[in-house]
């Protein structure tokens, strides 16, 4: 790095090996609080990070020390409010350059195939967001299965409640809460309880002589409804939102790299698009 270059990272209160979206930002910031257009402003501040800024970012050429002399001479021959004139044009062309780029980025975000799923993905995401939650309300599906298999590792849920992992016999898999050997040795038959629109498995209900005990399926779209309602509303959210800033990308990439994902994988495993477009009848 440029030895000289030192005393105008300074200025901005940066280190030597700052990058340029770093100057910018700590840039924007200082011209916030110094502008002299502002209450409190600084005129010498304001043209002094200006010049910084410039010569950082490779905008005005850092000045030759055999010129410091007669550099300095010119600059005291010059009034202050020119040279405050000056700083003020150029912060306010970086802020139409800058505009101008923005304004560029989110045409690009806001047109093309990706937005156009997002869109799509807005609209079906909150759909099924709102069938997640209100099927909580319906009846329930009742279909009947029997335990064929069972991992005697119990899995632990919290310290006083453990599962285990079991296999059905329609090929079923799911992680049984409240479970006891008996389930296995003696009481095998019985039916999973699911929700009405998409089916999802909330409990195994065994028939155990003369007592029914349910069994809570854990570790289940079932179980965790809320937490996937609230990952297929966001792509809504973002195309409620849609701002010129950055929370809005921020919203843009988590709905098409992270919600479309589990969107899809939520709508194509065990059917559910079946059961989504039957209302739950099939």
């Amino acid at each position: 790095m440029n030895q000289g270059l030192e005393k105008y990272y300074r200025i901005l209160g940066l280190p030597n090996n700052a990058s340029q979206d770093a100057i910018k930002k700590q840039y924007r910031k200082l011209v916030f609080l110094y502008h002299p257009d502002k209450t409190g402003g600084n005129e010498s501040k304001f043209i002094e990070i200006t010049q910084a800024y410039d010569i950082l970012t490779g905008k005005k050429p850092l000045p030759a020390h055999t010129s410091t002399s007669r550099s300095t001479s010119t600059s005291a021959n010059k009034s202050k409010e020119d040279r405050v004139k000056e700083a003020i044009k150029r912060q306010r062309e970086q802020h139409m350059r800058e505009k101008v780029e923005n304004e560029r980025y989110f045409r690009e975000l806001t047109s093309g195939w990706k937005w156009k799923l997002i869109r799509v993905n807005a609209i079906a995401g909150l759909i099924c967001a709102i069938m997640l939650c209100s099927e909580q309300l319906l009846p329930r599906h009742y279909k009947q299965d029997r335990l064929v298999e069972f991992s005697q590792q119990l899995f632990s849920v919290n310290q006083d409640h453990h599962v285990s992992f079991a296999k059905f016999q329609s090929t079923q898999t799911a992680f049984i809460g409240n479970f006891n050997f008996s389930l296995y040795y003696l009481y095998p038959e019985g039916y999973f309880e699911n929700s009405w629109f998409f089916h999802n498995p909330i409990h195994f209900v065994s028939q155990q002589g003369p007592f029914i005990e349910k069994h809570q399926i854990h570790f289940s779209i079932g179980e965790n409804y809320l937490i996937f309602a609230v990952i297929l509303i966001v792509p809504f959210l973002t195309l409620l939102y849609k701002r010129k800033n950055f929370n809005f990308t921020v919203l843009f990439y988590l709905s098409l790299y992270i919600c479309a994902p589990i969107f899809y994988y939520f709508l194509f495993s065990n059917d559910r698009w079946v059961h989504l477009l039957s209302l739950g009848f099939i």
